[in-house]
C-alpha cells in the first residue's frame, strides 16, 4: 500500500517548495538535500528552529525564506498544522504505548519464568518505563515509515 495519487502530488509540491531557501542577510541560496526535505515533509516535528545557510552557517529558520517567500519557520508550522491526527497520535503516543506494553509483557514473562521474588507489578512498571524510553527513540522513524506507505495521511 502506498500513497494515493493526491497524497503523492501534495507531497511532491511540499518537497519542491522546501528544496531551496534564501538567507536575505547574505543573499545566498541554500539547496536542501532531497532526503532531508523528504524527512522534513514526512515528520515536521523532528526539526528545531535552526537551519544551515550555505554561506553563514547555522541560522534561525525564521531568517531564511523558501521559494514561496514564506519563512522556513512558517513552512514548518504549516506542515505541522497539516499533519493528520493519526500521524500525531502514532508519532507522540502510539509507538511509546506499544513499546511500553511489549516491554511490560516481556518483564512479566521473565519474572514468571525466573520465579524471582520481586514484586510483579514493580518489574512490569520498570519494563514499561524502559519501553516508553525506547519508543521515544524510534517514534519518528516508525511514524515516517508509515507515512511513506500512505498509512498516516
Amino acid at each position: 500500500m502506498g500513497m494515493t495519487p493526491e497524497q503523492t502530488e501534495h507531497f511532491r509540491r511540499r518537497c519542491d517548495m522546501m528544496s531551496e531557501y534564501v538567507h536575505p542577510e547574505c543573499g545566498k541560496r541554500t539547496q536542501v538535500p532531497p532526503k532531508f526535505v523528504e524527512a522534513m515533509v514526512l515528520d515536521p516535528y523532528a526539526f528545531n528552529n535552526m537551519t544551515m545557510c550555505s554561506h553563514c552557517g547555522e541560522v534561525l529558520t525564521s531568517k531564511v525564506f523558501m521559494r514561496n517567500k514564506k519563512s522556513a519557520k512558517h513552512m514548518v508550522s504549516l506542515l505541522r498544522k497539516e499533519a493528520p491526527i493519526s500521524f500525531k497520535f502514532v508519532r507522540f503516543i502510539g509507538v511509546r504505548i506499544a513499546f511500553a506494553v511489549i516491554a511490560a509483557i516481556i518483564g512479566v514473562i521473565v519474572q514468571v519464568v525466573s520465579m524471582d521474588f520481586l514484586p510483579l507489578a514493580g518489574v512490569a512498571g520498570i519494563m514499561a518505563a524502559i519501553g516508553v524510553l525506547l519508543g521515544g527513540a524510534f517514534d519518528s522513524s516508525i511514524a515516517m515509515a508509515l507515512r511513506r506507505r500512505g498509512m498516516l495521511w
